[in-house]
């Protein structure tokens, strides 16, 4: 009797849908293995102010990944050969990134290797049912620092508005503006890329979880976008208002850091009451 138990027991390790299980983490932990370095160097990033949101980023994608293993592992796998190309082209590029030493490349490339793996080795359709969070793993990437001086315009102008509105004297010399009681220099960490970054990740995430429509995903997430970018400069408008005010003595150290996200927290909560409110998923009442 104790020997049909162990048997069973045996057996059930080599039922499909445990394997399956099983390969999907041997997979994607051989890429990481395989690829440290440049996965290494990209968690070496994330300690910049503007990318700190990504430490969470894998974590949210593991949970997801968890959520959806009962329904990965009922999926056959039957290979994929777009998949096969696209884990090729990945190799590619990765060679030439570092080879040529295009650190933001070579993450990208890393990024969609984890994808192109899976697709290429269970297939399209079992790849569809864990789609997204290996494509989410993306807004740990440590990249799009070309739109920081776009933000810092953006935020400056925001701030010479709400500063008129109000009828605070302001001398704007580019980003430089000189209120009565002190000057105010809208530097790279006050773009509010950090910001942007972190919101999009929470925007894009929100928007999978409240939304089945993907117009509604992309009006959602364009919304998010507009809204923090515009919350940056209501931020520095506010820090820049209040120090002034107070003869620099209130927003005119770390206080601002704390302040501002706690602004980011609140919009953040608001952001996401707007997307319970008009989401698709939930269930119809009848009348």
């Amino acid at each position: 009797m104790s020997l049909q138990t162990e048997g069973a027991g045996t057996l059930v390790w080599f039922r499909p849908e445990i394997m399956r299980g099983i390969g999907l983490t041997t997979l994607t932990s051989f890429i990481i293995a395989a690829y440290w370095s440049s996965f290494a160097s990209m968690a070496q990033m994330w300690d910049l102010s503007s990318y700190r949101h990504g430490f969470i980023i894998p974590v949210i994608c593991l949970f997801m990944l968890w959520r959806q293993a009962p329904a990965f592992v009922i999926e056959p796998w039957q290979g994929s050969l777009v998949g096969i190309v696209a884990l090729t082209l990945c190799v590619w590029v990765w060679m030439i990134a570092r080879a040529t030493f295009v650190q933001a490349l070579e993450h990208i490339a890393i990024t969609c290797m984890l994808s192109a793996a899976v697709c290429a080795v269970a297939g399209i359709a079992a790849y569809r049912v864990v789609a997204f969070p290996f494509l989410f793993f993306a807004f740990a990437l440590p990249i799009g620092s070309s739109v920081v001086p776009t933000l810092m315009q953006v935020t400056a102008d925001a701030s010479v508005f709400g500063l008129h509105v109000f009828g605070v004297p302001v001398f704007r010399q580019g980003m430089l503006l000189t209120l009565p009681e002190g000057v105010f220099e809208v530097a790279e960490v006050c773009s509010g890329f950090g910001y942007l970054n972190a919101g999009l990740a929470l925007g894009v995430l929100v928007a999978h979880e409240m939304f089945i429509s993907w117009p509604r995903r992309a009006v959602y997430v364009s919304i998010v976008a507009a809204a923090f970018v515009l919350t940056n400069g209501l931020r520095a408008f506010i820090v820049m208002a209040v120090a002034s005010a107070t003869d620099m003595r209130v927003l005119a150290g770390k206080d601002h850091v704390i302040f501002g996200w706690a602004l980011f927290l609140l919009v953040m909560i608001a952001l996401y009451f707007v997307a319970e409110r008009f989401s698709d998923r939930r269930p119809k009442h009848a009348a």
